[in-house]
């Protein structure tokens, strides 16, 4: 994806089934403040290894060494040694505590139960409203369908609490699609 220089993506999306088709979705990308000495939005110090499988598939996590950031999603990689280097091509950014609110959890979206796995995962989503509400989808295909949602991986990350975004505290620029097919 060619993104301008300064945006960030705040992770990947999970859903409750394999159907997902990338090139005919939406998705949320965020840069700091033009002008502003600020940053509201930085890049991750490292990602945190949270499950996977032997053959090479693996789920993660965002983190900082300030605590004043939040990873908003999680991420799955086709590897399950992902470095924080995978993050600087994807442009992840996390968001200070001043963007953000605490939530719930939102319901699984998916386990690894009966996969074989030395480790038992459970995929959250984060919650941000009713699941019915198209307002308070993070990414959908055109027609509506499937529902993503932003997601964590055994929990909360880093303080222990699900965070979503405050959509109050922030200004849309574009409602466009970015490479569609």
């Amino acid at each position: 994806m060619n993104r301008k220089q300064g945006w960030f993506t705040l992770g990947q999306y999970g859903i409750p089934s394999h159907s997902w088709d990338v090139g005919r979705s939406k998705g949320l990308l965020i840069r700091n403040i033009p002008g502003s000495t600020q940053q509201l939005v930085k890049k991750p110090d490292d990602i945190q290894y949270r499950w996977g499988m032997g053959d090479g598939r693996g789920l993660y996590e965002m983190v900082s060494g300030n605590p004043n950031y939040h990873a908003l999603s999680g991420f799955y990689y086709q590897t399950n040694k992902a470095e924080s280097s995978q993050l600087e091509s994807g442009q992840a950014g996390m968001v200070h505590t001043s963007l953000t609110l605490e939530t719930i959890p939102g319901g699984e979206l998916w386990n690894d139960g009966g996969s074989g796995a030395e480790q038992d995962a459970f995929v959250q989503r984060v919650y941000y409203g009713a699941p019915d509400d198209d307002s308070v989808r993070i990414q959908q295909r055109q027609d509506g369908q499937p529902k993503a949602y932003f997601f964590h991986t055994n929990g909360a990350p880093g303080d222990g609490l699900y965070r979503r975004l405050d959509f109050s505290k922030v200004q849309f620029v574009s409602n466009n699609f970015i490479n569609p097919q």
